[in-house]
Order: structure tokens, then C-alpha cells, then sequence
């Protein structure tokens, strides 16, 4: 019985691999995928492999042998998956490796910072100066560069978006 319920656990397994490789594949990018987290699943498919080997289970119990084996065959092709990804990542970006994209990230995300920094200055004064203006009934309208401003601080903020969530998931 214990037996069946192991085929039953790894086929149940089993059937979330081949949706992963082919969701994997269509994406066409390592991001949120995890080659440390795939070996870690090859590993113990291998342990349990050795584990029927040494309980001289391969012949006893061969349906649960060959849906491990099967299993760790799936999941291997998660790790081809992921290098051919990473080709089309160094295509799509030029850079080689996520730390090289990190550093850049990192150094755009710092300029980005530092232009939203200048970019609220310059609309705190532009709305004290309308504030100050309407109060003298100067006709001079400032709302202009002030509406201008504010939308390049929405793009901005987009910008520093975009960028903080491609490095959380290059890690």
C-alpha cells in the first residue's frame, strides 16, 4: 500500500512538471525561474532513486522506480530550458550574467532616485511660486510647467517602478 500511495505522490508531482517546462519555454526568460530551486528537485529525485536502489526496490516496486526516474527526467529539462532562456535573456539585454544587469539596474535605479528627487523640488517651488503669484494677482500662470512636470514625474515613477521590480526578480 505505502507504495501505491509513493506512485500516486510522485505521478501527482509528475504532472505539475511538464506544465512547468512548457510554461518556462513559452516564457522565454530566466525571470522566475530558479536553477538553484530545479537542482534542488533533481537532487531529491536522485536520493530517492539511490533510496530504492539500496532498499532493493527497483525490481520489487518498478512502476514507482520508473515514475521517479521519469519524474527526473522531466524535470531536467527544466534545466536546458533555463540556459536557452538565459541565451535569449543575453540576446534581449546584452549582458551576461544577473549580476552585470543587477549593477546596471541598481545604477539606473540611483539616477532615477536621485532625478524624482530634483524633479519634487522643482514642484514644491513651482507651487509655492503660483501660491505667491495668485496672492499678488500677477498674471503670470505657471500651471503649464507645473502640469508638464508633474506628468514627467509620473513617467519617473514608472521608470523607478520598472526597474525596482526587474531587480527584485533577478534577485
Amino acid at each position: 500500500m505505502s507504495h501505491l500511495l509513493e506512485s500516486l505522490m510522485l505521478v501527482c508531482f509528475g504532472l505539475s512538471w511538464p506544465i512547468n517546462v512548457w510554461k518556462n519555454w513559452k516564457a522565454g526568460s530566466t525571470r522566475g525561474m530558479s536553477l538553484r530551486f530545479t537542482m534542488l528537485i533533481i537532487a531529491g529525485y536522485l536520493c530517492g532513486i539511490a533510496a530504492k536502489f539500496v532498499n532493493d526496490d527497483v525490481t520489487a516496486h518498478p512502476i514507482v522506480f520508473a515514475v521517479y526516474v521519469l519524474n527526473l527526467f522531466i524535470v531536467s529539462i527544466n534545466v536546458f530550458v533555463y540556459f536557452r532562456n538565459k541565451k535569449l535573456d543575453v540576446k534581449r539585454y546584452g549582458l551576461k550574467d544577473n549580476a552585470k544587469i543587477r549593477r546596471q539596474l541598481e545604477v539606473m535605479k540611483e539616477r532615477l532616485e536621485s532625478e524624482i528627487h530634483l524633479k519634487q523640488e522643482i514642484i514644491d517651488e513651482l507651487e509655492k511660486s503660483i501660491d505667491a503669484l495668485e496672492v499678488r494677482g500677477s498674471p503670470i500662470d505657471l500651471r503649464d510647467d507645473l502640469v508638464r512636470h508633474n506628468r514627467e514625474m509620473t513617467d519617473l515613477l514608472k521608470r523607478h517602478n520598472d526597474v525596482t521590480k526587474h531587480l527584485k526578480t533577478i534577485g
